[in-house]
């Protein structure tokens, strides 16, 4: 049942799947990221889940080099840069579909538990 629903796309999330939604892009960089950061270099990843990956990683891989170092400020600087230009404040009318969708997330959230 997860498996079709991480594919499909669902209207209410403007028929797109959960996978795309949470899914991470290109995993098998995720390596190559965390050796950079551990080198002190930035992870050249262009989305945060990617960056907070490799940091993490590079935790795993060493957890002395990434105190000492400097992975947890590169990281945040990489995810702070990532973050939209502008103003975050919600628009108006965005506010009734978000609403939506939280009822939604919810609603899936109930399902997949009762399944369980």
């Amino acid at each position: 049942m997860f498996a079709a629903l991480a594919e499909q796309g669902i209207q209410e999330l403007g028929g797109r799947s959960l996978r795309s939604l949470l899914g991470l892009r290109r995993p098998e960089l995720v390596p190559v990221a965390a050796n950079r950061l551990l080198h002190s270099l930035r992870s050249e990843r262009r989305d945060v889940e990617g960056v907070l990956a490799a940091a993490t990683l590079a935790f795993v891989r060493d957890p002395s080099g990434f105190v000492a170092g400097t992975v947890g400020l590169t990281a945040l600087d990489e995810v702070l840069r990532l973050r939209p230009k502008g103003p975050r404040a919600v628009p108006a009318e965005e506010t009734g579909r978000q609403e939506r969708y939280r009822a939604s997330g919810e609603g899936l959230f109930a399902l997949l538990l009762s399944r369980h």
